[in-house]
């Protein structure tokens, strides 16, 4: 193995949309471009029979370590940003959370999510639901929080919105 690398092999990652992946080994690779590139070799934790070949140097899709149990009780603390709720027009709001969704920033994650259980609280207690988009990007951002949170803290899916609440503590 040559070159300069961040992770060893049997780290445990967040790949972009992915999710929680286990660095299974560090080679180098010639693929598409006829260049000689360092890869990880990824194995998704969730997924069983795939392995993922991502450059060490790419800036498109980003690789960063599990947050530590500290970082993730820290992340019940943070309050949505009143900005995201009040984005009236739905559009301009399913936008911002595909965005947010696809830059994968943890912060705006938890914001976004609980964002977007405020808001289907808010509808539920006037017999309203939230628009199917909405469901939409809230399955997927717990599916790359619980994910990380499980392998971390030995989070179950049932336990994830009352934790971010604040409700438990494990």
């Amino acid at each position: 193995m040559e070159g300069c690398s961040v992770f060893k092999i049997n780290d445990y990652v967040i790949y972009g949309m992915t999710g929680v992946c286990k660095i299974i080994d560090i080679e180098n690779k010639t693929f598409g471009d006829g260049q000689e590139k360092l890869y990880y070799v990824l194995k998704p934790v969730y997924t069983s029979n795939s392995k993922i070949f991502a450059p060490a140097d790419s800036e498109k899709v980003r690789i960063r370590k599990l947050l530590s149990s500290d970082e993730i009780y820290a992340l019940t603390l943070i309050t949505p940003d009143e900005k995201v709720i009040a984005i009236k027009d739905d559009r301009l709001r399913n936008d911002k959370y595909s965005v947010t969704l696809k830059n994968g920033n943890i912060t705006e994650l938890v914001k976004l999510l609980k964002t977007l259980y405020f808001q289907r609280d808010e509808l539920n207690s006037s017999g309203k639901k939230l628009q199917k988009f909405g469901e939409k990007i809230m399955k997927e951002a717990e599916k790359m929080l619980y994910e990380e949170f499980a392998v971390v803290i030995n989070l179950k899916a049932t336990q994830l919105e009352s934790f971010l609440k604040g409700q438990i503590n494990l």
